[in-house]
């Protein structure tokens, strides 16, 4: 369907890593994949058998919490399910009564489920609650995976004398369905099961989460299946506030393996969309992203998770937080987050506020020998194309304090390398009087006036036309004579290089 939308005629499926391995052309052109809305899915499917009245901007928090990690099966079999309870009341009533009804909301988890279910199917029980929708036989290695896990009692009876365990299923209330994979026959009964093991079960959390940390490094499951454990895994440690078991995780999982990094970005971004502890994950986002030394891949699952879903809530934090991770000393890293900045940047608020904070970083730390400028210096340069910033400069709203930030974090990046004084002029001649304005008052005050005259003496496009030579030619001279005025050589006084801050100049923000 997005494909559709964006008139594509060519499809190309990418693996998550390989973008970098596309010329830049193709990787502009790339959209991800993403798991579609939920409740939109429902809300189609419901449509699609005249079920009437469901809407997903007023769905209850009940249907919200099922559909975050409800496959997209699920979703159908609950439509189907809904019509079918809305058919019997014949059409009376409210929707909320029919997907009641379909997702048995009411219903506490039944007492044989946890009170009478004993040893092994007690398990098996507790695994499909988390791995429902997997194949059956990555099912039954989950089971014993947890049986070893919270140190249960070993099964002398020989493999063949034990019951098969398609049968164990039927009678723990599971079904196979397509692809051999394994369901509870009830919906919603996975979510309900899922809560009350974790309510009932304190001081095996510990345990749940190292047989989780097995399950995520198993190749043979799917990724789809490994996200949506960690998910699960994720929804229940929230629901019970153990952040320190979930955070410490991101990490491990992004650092130990490069196939388990999705999933440590799942669970980052269950944070971050929990209502609760959102404002916990930006907090950790931000912290980290300031240490330069982040492991490759943790640093990869910042990156991503700014860019994929702090953006869409918090765009001005995804920024901040991108600029500090731009800085890592990891290529990989650091060459992401700048991407993502420039297709962030795109919007205009966006790219004043990163342009503001790149500017005020090399006016305040560029002085200092031992700080490493070159990140912004890099941001500095993509972001000061002169179409771009002509345009900002045209607007009157602003325009004061954005042109005495650039004056600001120019002049102190000349005073760093002053060869960075040629590099603009050549950029910023011939494109308008406003920018030599600037570029004359960043050399003022960072003392390489005499470099900047020089350029205006000898600068020329050699792919340039006569005409345009000539017409280059003048916009060196004016720079020229722009440069005497300013050290006094046309009977004027010399100005003063201007270090006040303007009213109007946006606070400076920490995150």
């Amino acid at each position: 369907m997005r494909a559709h939308r964006a008139g594509a005629s060519l499809v190309v499926l990418v693996e998550l890593g390989d973008e970098e391995k596309l010329s830049s052309s193709l990787r502009d052109l790339l959209v991800r994949v993403d798991r579609p809305d939920p409740l939109a899915v429902l809300n189609r499917h419901l449509d699609s058998r005249g079920v009437p009245d469901f809407s997903t901007s007023h769905a209850t928090s009940w249907v919200r919490i099922w559909a975050a990690t409800a496959t997209m099966g699920e979703i159908e079999e609950v439509a189907r399910r809904t019509f079918t309870a809305c058919r019997e009341a014949g059409y009376e009533g409210e929707i909320e009564d029919w997907l009641g009804k379909a997702l048995e909301s009411g219903e506490a988890a039944p007492p044989e489920d946890l009170e009478l279910v004993k040893g092994r199917p007690r398990a098996i029980l507790l695994a499909t609650s988390l791995m429902e929708g997997v194949p059956v036989e990555h099912l039954a290695v989950g089971v014993d995976l947890l049986l070893s896990q919270v140190a249960f009692p070993h099964d002398e009876t020989p493999l063949l004398d034990r019951p098969g365990f398609q049968e164990e299923l039927r009678l723990c209330g599971i079904e196979t369905r397509f692809e051999r994979r394994a369901y509870f026959t009830r919906a919603g009964r996975a979510r309900m099961l899922r809560s009350a093991f974790w309510d009932a079960h304190p001081r095996l959390h510990t345990s749940f989460g190292q047989w989780v940390d097995t399950l995520i490094a198993d190749r043979s499951l799917s990724p789809v299946d490994r996200d949506r454990i960690a998910q699960r895994w994720a929804e229940q440690t929230l629901r019970i506030a153990d952040l320190d078991a979930l955070f410490p995780r991101v990490e491990e999982w992004s650092r130990q393996r490069r196939w388990t990094a999705p999933q440590a970005a799942v669970l980052l971004t269950s944070v971050l969309r929990h209502e609760r502890y959102g404002w916990n994950g930006r907090q950790f986002i931000y912290s980290k992203s300031k240490n330069t030394t982040l492991a490759s891949g943790f640093g990869q699952v910042l990156v991503a998770v700014c860019a994929q879903e702090l953006a869409a809530t918090h765009p001005g934090q995804a920024v901040v937080r991108l600029h500090l991770l731009a800085r890592n000393k990891d290529a990989a890293a650091a060459d992401a987050a700048r991407a993502e900045l420039a297709t962030l940047t795109t919007a205009h608020p966006l790219y004043l506020r990163l342009l503001v904070r790149v500017c005020d970083r090399l006016r305040e730390n560029c002085h200092k020998p031992s700080w490493d400028h070159g990140t912004d210096r890099d941001l500095l340069w993509d972001l000061t194309s002169p179409d771009r910033l002509n345009g900002v400069l045209r607007e009157r709203s602003g325009r004061t304090a954005v042109e005495w930030r650039l004056k600001s974090g120019l002049g102190a990046l000349f005073q760093r390398e002053r060869a960075q004084t040629r590099t603009y002029a050549a950029r910023w001649i011939g494109s308008g009087r406003r920018l030599m304005e600037v570029l004359l008052a960043a050399s003022v005050s960072a003392g390489t006036l005499p470099t900047l005259y020089t350029s205006g003496l000898r600068w020329a496009d050699g792919t340039a036309t006569s005409e345009q030579r000539e017409l280059h030619r003048a916009d060196g001279e004016l720079l020229v004579r722009m440069v005497d005025a300013a050290e006094g050589l046309d009977g004027r006084e010399p100005p003063v290089a201007d270090t006040s801050t303007p009213d109007g100049t946006p606070r400076k923000e920490h995150g």
